[in-house]
């Protein structure tokens, strides 16, 4: 009696299928990374020309850290009163 290996290994499809699968993709993975290389250059002359960008992005998430961290430590140290 056969086993499933060798039951699947005998049929074609499945080997049709294993060398179909890098002809498929290969393009898509040729986009991709022509999107995420254009991407990349485009954000790296941006900041480039305006440094000034990463400083504001900075200094905008340590106000929000910050004030996140203060309504978190408000809301740790009250205490329900009991009457």
């Amino acid at each position: 009696m056969e086993t499933i290996y060798q039951f699947f290994a005998s049929l074609d499809i499945f080997q049709v299928l294993i060398n179909l699968f890098p002809s498929i993709f290969q393009p898509i993975a040729d986009t991709l990374k022509t999107i995420f290389t254009q991407l990349w250059s485009g954000l790296e002359s941006i900041f480039g020309h305006n440094p000034s960008i990463i400083f504001g992005i900075l200094i905008s998430l340590a106000v929000y850290g910050t004030y996140n961290f203060l309504q978190y430590l408000r809301k740790t140290r009250s205490l329900p009163v009991k009457k």
